[in-house]
């Protein structure tokens, strides 16, 4: 694939990713569930670690900048570029398998959203404790583990069968 077509994807990928996390999300003071891991792992899939981390923090800033919620927290930032740069070295140019997709999600889950994010959150909200930030994140992350594994994998197959996705 050309740097250009490389750029053109990455830029529609970051588009729908800022459209996801607005209209496609289930927010409460507790949790928040969307749909916007589907275009920060296409991006890791399709184009590797590196355009897959940058799409995801360009993709949340503009979130940001559009629908700002709060403080900017650069480390959220720095979150959503690993995120993208873990589904980039972990699933880029491999076969689709389904543990590589539940290993993906798991530490993007788990680790980074759960732990690093909550981290974050915890320095940025006074008046929270560590321990309610991370209970209440962990059970949501334990539960859209599994679900976004399944989807990833489902979508990772179904670009292999479309002619339109046999320049990635």
């Amino acid at each position: 694939m050309k740097k250009t077509q490389k750029i053109v994807l990455m830029g529609l990928l970051i588009a729908l990713d800022v459209v996801a996390a607005y209209f496609l999300t289930i927010k409460t003071p507790f949790v928040k569930i969307g749909l916007s891991f589907i275009p920060v792992s296409f991006t890791g899939i399709a184009l590797g670690p590196v355009f897959g981390g940058v799409g995801a923090a360009i993709a949340d800033v503009i979130q940001y900048v559009l629908y700002p919620q709060g403080a900017f927290i650069p480390g959220i930032t720095f979150d959503a570029f690993l995120s993208g740069a873990v589904y980039g070295l972990l699933l880029h140019k491999k076969v689709p398998a389904l543990w590589r997709c539940l290993v993906a999600a798991a530490i993007c889950e788990l680790i980074i959203s759960a732990g690093l994010t909550t981290i974050w959150l915890y320095l940025a909200t006074p008046g929270k404790t560590l321990y309610f930030l991370f209970m209440t994140r962990i059970v949501s992350c334990l539960i859209r583990t599994p679900i976004e594994a399944v989807v990833i994998f489902g979508m990772w197959k179904m670009t292999k069968k479309i002619k339109a996705f046999s320049i990635l």
